[in-house]
């Protein structure tokens, strides 16, 4: 079999050409990420207000066996599916997506509209200008993996947004 060089010497040129520019692209690209502080990336530097503290010593917290026993939509839940965070001062379980009241076992529904922006108002006093509840994602979304459905809540910052489950 007869190769025909001039071909062969295209197809090495442009394959040449191709994997340089995503070398340059990439080299950028980590060139940038090594500039720009890694809490900017983040929009750290957009949450004006500290965190509170959730004062766990203050409450008097059901244990995660309980709420096992009492749900059995989570009976499959280990201790790593249990996350306790704060939500507007209130001590929550998230538990595969589900939420509970940690002082009470309630079983609360999912944040809502007026919920999700009190928590971005909570931690910003940057204007809020729209929340929307995201369901799905759609291809090339910033979106990294957490439970949907999320809301998304825009603030007037740098085309910035915050999600919460």
């Amino acid at each position: 079999m007869k190769f025909n060089k001039n071909l062969l010497r295209n197809v090495h040129r442009w394959l040449g050409l191709i994997a340089g520019v995503q070398l340059l692209l990439w080299t950028i690209s980590g060139l940038y990420f090594s500039l720009i502080p890694i809490d900017e990336i983040h929009g750290d530097h957009l949450l004006t207000k500290e965190a509170i503290p959730l004062p766990v010593s203050r409450f008097q917290l059901v244990s995660p066996s309980d709420l096992i026993l009492k749900y059995p939509e989570i009976k499959d839940a280990t201790l790593e599916n249990f996350r306790l965070s704060a939500v507007l001062g209130k001590p929550v379980y998230v538990v595969m997506q589900h939420r509970f009241d940690a002082r009470t076992a309630e079983m609360l529904e999912p944040i809502s509209r007026s919920e999700a922006i009190a928590i971005v108002a909570a931690r910003t006093d940057i204007e809020i200008l729209s929340a929307a509840l995201i369901s799905e994602v759609e291809p090339g979304n910033e979106f990294r993996g957490g439970d949907l459905p999320a809301w998304k809540v825009n603030i007037a910052e740098e085309n910035a947004s915050s999600m919460s489950m």
